[in-house]
């Protein structure tokens, strides 16, 4: 196939996504970039190669890298798109929250996660991922009231949506406990890790890293409120 056919970049995009799945990021990482020196300004899908060079780097921990790429992506969805976003923009905002929430830079994770669930809620899609990474955020911050309040319209978003069986719903209860924990309320933070506890027994072994986890949040919890009954 000659380097000048109009399928190449095609070729060079499914090479670097399905590399990407692999887990062979610095091959996917090639064909991404080998894609973007021949593509045209007015290419459609010159914003899905920043955005994916961005997952990329996010996956090798490179963020500042994943953060230029991914603001580049939002750039020309923004110039292309007007008040359309694609729903890909919300994806991109998304990992950019968890990014930020990483380097804790609070205020534009929240931001980032805030803008993603607004385009998700056009789409009437991952909006429980949405208000669960908001959750985490509040957390953060030590404002926990309003982060359970964004994870219990998580769970409730993710029980309708999703199965009994997706992890995610587990972890959305455990997040809960943990707010609660953080919140010096004990007796409610025991009662969401144990609910936590039977929804990774559902999914995983007993001897599972999350199911083990868990048991030791429930007796640390244990511990906390026989101490504080103790005094």
């Amino acid at each position: 196939m000659p380097q000048n056919h109009e399928d190449i970049p095609k070729c060079y995009y499914t090479l670097g996504h399905l590399t990407f799945l692999k887990i062979n990021y610095d091959v996917s990482l090639n064909w991404f970039q080998k894609l973007l020196n021949i593509l045209k300004s007015d290419n459609p899908i010159l914003a899905d190669t920043y955005y994916s060079i961005g997952c990329i780097y996010q996956n090798m921990y490179y963020y500042n890298e994943a953060l230029q790429y991914y603001h580049q992506a939002l750039v020309i969805w923004k110039e292309t798109h007007d008040n359309n976003e694609p729903l890909q923009m919300a994806a991109c905002l998304n990992n950019m929250g968890c990014i930020y929430e990483i380097e804790k830079f609070y205020s534009k994770a929240l931001a980032c996660h805030q803008q993603a669930l607004s385009i998700r809620d056009k789409f009437q899609t991952d909006l429980g991922s949405s208000y669960n990474n908001i959750g985490n955020i509040y957390l953060c911050l030590g404002e926990y009231n309003t982060a359970i309040e964004n994870y219990d319209y998580a769970y409730n978003i993710k029980s309708q949506s999703h199965s009994s069986q997706d992890p995610s719903l587990a972890t959305t209860l455990k997040n809960m406990a943990l707010a609660y924990e953080e919140d010096g309320n004990f007796i409610e933070a025991l009662q969401y890790y144990k609910k936590a506890a039977l929804a990774f027994a559902s999914i995983f072994s007993t001897t599972h890293t999350y199911y083990l986890e868990i048991q030791e949040d429930i007796q640390r919890i244990a511990s906390l409120m026989e101490s504080k009954t103790i005094k």
